[in-house]
C-alpha cells in the first residue's frame, strides 16, 4: 500500500487537493486483487468502483497509453476510470473534467508503480438573477 499512498501524497500536494475531498476510487475489473489499493479504500473508508474494459472503452482520455493499450486493450484505464467515476457519482447524468492529469509513481523495486487521475463531476446549482432575468451558475 506504500507507493499508492505516497502517490496520493504527492497528487494532492501538488495539485492542493484535501483529501476529504475524495470520493472514491476507481479502475479495470482486472484488478480486483490488488491488495495496495483493496487497503487504500479500507483505511481512507473510500468506496472502491470496477470498470469493465467495455465501460472504460466509451471515454476518451487525454494522455492513450500504448502499454496499457497492449496490455488490457484500451487506450486508457487510469483516466478513463476517473472519468467514469466522477460521472456517476451524481444520480443525474453529468459531465467530468479530468483535473489531475494521469501521474505516475515508482515505488522501490519490489514496491511496484501506481499510476492516479483525478477527476471531477461537473454539476452547478442554477440560480435566477434578479437584475437581469437571466439564468446563471454558481
Amino acid at each position: 500500500m506504500a507507493v499508492f499512498e505516497q502517490g496520493l501524497e504527492r497528487v494532492c500536494q501538488k495539485y492542493k487537493i484535501d483529501r476529504r475531498a475524495i470520493a472514491g476510487l476507481a479502475t479495470l475489473d482486472l484488478k480486483r486483487k490488488e491488495p495496495g489499493l483493496l487497503a487504500l479504500s479500507l483505511v481512507h473508508h473510500w468506496p472502491l468502483t470496477y470498470f469493465t474494459q467495455a465501460e472504460l472503452a466509451l471515454y476518451t482520455a487525454p494522455n492513450p497509453s500504448d502499454v496499457v493499450n497492449a496490455a488490457v486493450g484500451l487506450s486508457s484505464v487510469c483516466e478513463a476510470a476517473a472519468l467514469k467515476a466522477a460521472t456517476q457519482s451524481m444520480q443525474e447524468t453529468v459531465m467530468a473534467t479530468l483535473i489531475v492529469s494521469k501521474q505516475i509513481f515508482r515505488g522501490s523495486s519490489d514496491s511496484g508503480a501506481v499510476t492516479i487521475a483525478i477527476a471531477r463531476h461537473d454539476s452547478f446549482t442554477p440560480f435566477f438573477n434578479l437584475n437581469d432575468n437571466k439564468r446563471s451558475q454558481l
